[in-house]
């Protein structure tokens, strides 16, 4: 089962009730979420995996339920896997965070999500969230030893999955 770490403020935005987080959770279980406002271009989702890092963006339309969010994230992770990694888990939760590591990192994805959605605009092109995304996956990570998420993450896969 999924097991979503949400920020106070994005429990808030979409009604959210946040429990515990169990301690047991599977590697590919545990994903951090925040939700980053960007003026004049709307909100987008941030998705960290905790172990390994990777993020997957998702534009945020107002005021939509965080299950309809869950099942994108879903789909786009089937796509970027290559095979369906929560086939067995239709439900998820929603919990509470619990790393500052993760949050900082998350903190910094958000600010180069910012940059590149204004860098982008100003060079009269249309926001490539998957241009942003590969950006920020394919970049040294200090809490990783300076790896790369995007390798980790492939790692985690064959790792679980098989």
């Amino acid at each position: 089962m999924l097991h979503f770490h949400l920020t106070q403020k994005l429990a808030n935005a979409t009604g959210s009730d946040l429990a515990l987080a169990p301690e047991d959770l599977g590697a590919l279980d545990a994903w951090y979420v925040n939700r980053v406002k960007v003026h004049g271009f709307g909100a987008f989702l941030i998705f960290t995996q905790r172990d390994s890092l990777f993020s997957v963006l998702l534009d945020a339309p107002p005021r939509q339920p965080f299950f309809r969010s869950a099942s994108r994230l879903k789909d786009r992770l089937k796509h970027l896997a290559g095979r369906n990694l929560y086939a067995d888990s239709p439900a998820f939760t929603t919990c509470k965070t619990n790393s500052k590591s993760i949050l900082g990192c998350m903190n910094d994805f958000a600010f180069i999500l910012k940059f590149e959605v204004h860098r982008q605009y100003d060079a009269h092109r249309p926001v490539d969230l998957g241009m942003i995304e590969d950006l920020i996956n394919n970049m040294p990570i200090t809490p990783l030893g300076s790896d790369y998420a995007s390798e980790r993450f492939e790692q985690l896969v064959a790792e679980q999955v098989g």
